[in-house]
């Protein structure tokens, strides 16, 4: 019978030394919203209430699983999945019911096949693979991607790091404390044809204000006017 051999692997760590390729990078600005958190966290105070990041949460503060989530868990691992790779384009039955989520079953454009579906990591890597393909792909001289002010604070670095141009269009009217229609829409009229806009589907971060279904239509008629491409952050359907 053979002895056992055992090895112990000590673990290496690198350093970001000022002396090293990367002491120049300097730490990136914290989220406002996980910072929010961060501070309640703490707070020393007992009465505290975290009105940071949207989550179910019971009378301690802990994170409440909801039943519908469990079940869906449930029937996840019953389902004995392979776990085999995904396409390229990723999961073809994902990608068809996102889309009839996103744009309503009975959607023409769906009913014509005229939409293109790409699944991607997450919200942040698919706004990542959209500015890299308007960097990419774009005909013509780069556009100016327009973000809300304010907007979700990676919206600015993921363009930008794409080697985008950004600026912002006005979005909300802190004497209102609501949305300004009017002052979106002069932005939208004065940006230069052709433009990039980023919109919110539902749910604006950070105002959690939205448009009427009304002014919904004002906007779109405001962007076929002007040709800009719109997209949209359907962050939390």
């Amino acid at each position: 019978m053979k002895r056992g051999i055992t090895r112990t692997v000590q673990p290496r760590f690198f350093s970001l030394t000022s002396t090293s390729r990367w002491g120049h990078v300097e730490m990136g600005p914290k989220d406002p919203i996980l910072g929010v958190s961060e501070a309640f966290k703490a707070d020393p105070s007992p009465d505290k209430m975290n009105l940071g990041v949207g989550a179910y949460r019971d009378d301690d503060g802990n994170p409440v699983v909801l039943p519908s989530i469990k079940e869906a868990q449930n029937r996840i691992n019953d389902a004995n999945l392979d776990n085999e790779y995904a396409p390229i384009v990723g999961v073809q039955r994902f990608n068809q019911l996102a889309c009839e989520l996103a744009y309503g079953p009975d959607s023409e454009a769906l009913k014509n096949d005229t939409v293109c579906k790409l699944q991607a990591l997450s919200g942040t890597g698919s706004l990542r693979l959209l500015a890299s393909f308007i960097k990419h792909q774009w005909k013509g001289d780069l556009p100016t991607c327009y973000m809300s002010n304010p907007t979700w604070g990676n919206h600015f670095p993921i363009f930008q790091h794409a080697g985008l141009q950004t600026s912002t269009y006005t979005y909300y009217d802190p004497k209102t404390i609501g949305f300004d229609k009017d002052g979106m829409l002069a932005d939208v009229m004065a940006a230069p044809d052709n433009s990039v806009f980023i919109l919110h589907a539902s749910a604006h971060n950070p105002t959690g204000i939205d448009p009427t279904m009304e002014q919904w239509k004002e906007i779109s008629d405001a962007m076929k006017k002007k040709n800009h491409f719109v997209a949209f952050d359907m962050a939390y359907q």
